[in-house]
């Protein structure tokens, strides 16, 4: 049993012995095909943008956009009790693709943001629900932030603000 093993353990390292030098050929031709190709494409790419900026054609990729209506900032003012807050902030996608919002980070854990993961198409508004809970601090002033992030270029910043009474 042990010698027709070893026979066909022998056999086999003799066929792979005769066929890798092929397949290894075949694998670098194959490698060098699509290292081609993407140099063309990349070449082709390059050259096209080119010509277009030298005609004064522009090249532009469809992108959503925020336009907030109203403030990015607002101030609760004065309050008198450990209340919660809420603010909504309304936006506007103002681009040309579905605008969807990725997250929200906020500069506290006493401020809490919450919005719609649903994609909003292009001229739909929606809100971003900001409370702030004010409950067990003291007397004084409070600026909180939140960053927006979604599928356009920029981070957009909201502020709330006021001042706590006791």
């Amino acid at each position: 049993m042990k010698k027709l093993w070893r026979g066909k353990l022998q056999l086999k390292n003799l066929l792979m012995k005769k066929i890798n030098p092929v397949m290894r050929l075949a694998v670098a031709v194959s490698n060098l095909l699509r290292l081609g190709f993407a140099a063309c494409l990349i070449l082709l790419t390059t050259l096209l943008t080119a010509s277009c900026r030298q005609q004064g054609a522009s090249v532009s990729v469809a992108e959503a956009n925020i336009a907030f209506l109203g403030e990015t900032e607002y101030d609760f003012g004065d309050y008198s009790t450990q209340d919660t807050l809420v603010h909504y902030f309304v936006y506007k996608n103002t681009g040309k693709v579905p605008l969807v919002i990725q997250k929200i980070e906020t500069s506290c854990g006493c401020t809490r943001a919450t919005f719609s993961k649903k994609p909003l198409a292009p001229g739909g508004t929606d809100s971003i629900r900001v409370t702030y809970d004010g409950n067990g601090f003291s007397q004084g002033t409070f600026i909180k932030g939140c960053d927006v992030y979604s599928n356009t270029d920029t981070v957009y910043h909201l502020r709330i603000r006021g001042y706590y009474l006791p």
